[in-house]
């Protein structure tokens, strides 16, 4: 007897199937759902880990055997024919050489308004191996007037 009632157990589950109840599916949408989370995720991960600064274009850093990274922070382009802070033209670099002190405080309140109140900031200067050194020094000596004691040179990495 104990035979019979499984096995009608199991004809009533065939029997429910086959009498227009469908199937159970597998929701894929919740499924693709959680995969896209997960690549965002592991994307940003990735590359908060090692952050490559490129080059802006037609800047020629100098190299160094240096292999520490330059991390994050706001950029300042030192370029052979302009100064840019955070993508924004302040002053074409031949300036830099002659800077009078109205054109220091520009350059010093653009970085000012760049950082806004976070002082503490990291200022990563990326400057042209053409620039002079005087001119470089001027955008060094803004930094030092807003404040800004965080500074890096960007520089090729690995002697390349």
């Amino acid at each position: 007897m104990r035979a019979n009632h499984s096995r009608s157990v199991l004809l009533q589950g065939k029997s429910a199937a086959v009498a227009g109840e469908p199937a159970p599916k597998l929701e894929m949408t919740s499924l693709v759902d959680m995969m896209a989370i997960l690549v965002v995720f592991l994307l940003m991960s990735f590359s908060a880990d090692d952050q490559m600064i490129t080059p802006a274009a037609g800047l020629q850093l100098p190299s160094s055997n240096s292999d520490s990274p330059a991390g994050q922070g706001l950029v300042v382009e030192v370029g052979f024919e302009e100064v840019l802070v955070d993508g924004r033209n302040i002053m074409p670099s031949k300036a830099l050489s002659s800077l009078d002190s109205a054109g220091m405080d520009s350059l010093t309140k653009a970085l000012k308004a760049a950082v806004g109140e976070s002082i503490q900031e990291k200022i990563l200067i990326q400057a042209d191996r053409r620039v002079q050194y005087n001119s470089l020094s001027q955008v060094l000596r803004a930094c030092a007037d807003a404040g800004l004691s965080n500074v890096s040179l960007v520089v090729l990495g690995g002697g390349s």
